[in-house]
């Protein structure tokens, strides 16, 4: 109805008149068909790692190992795993 009356009158004259904001109007025209929508891709960022290399960056080269987390509590909290 908007549509119809706005290409006589204005879109934001008809509007007012209705008491639609101008906002909605235009926000529900652009909006696609419920079925038509379509996730976006993202890209991954240029500096971004390869799957390889991402699963083996996390100690290499610096001689440390990784630990469980049985191991970390027991370094920290001693051999129970708990706070003093």
């Amino acid at each position: 109805m908007v549509e119809e009356q706005g290409a006589r009158l204005g879109i934001a004259p008809t509007c007012a008149a209705l008491g639609l904001a101008r906002a909605t109007f235009y926000r529900q025209r652009r909006r696609p068909v419920a079925g038509a929508i379509v996730p976006r891709v993202r890209r991954a960022p240029r500096q971004a790692l390869a799957p390889t290399e991402r699963k083996d960056r996390d100690f290499e080269g610096t001689g440390i190992e990784r630990m469980t987390t049985a191991e970390l509590l027991s370094t920290f909290f001693g051999p129970s795993g708990r706070s003093p």
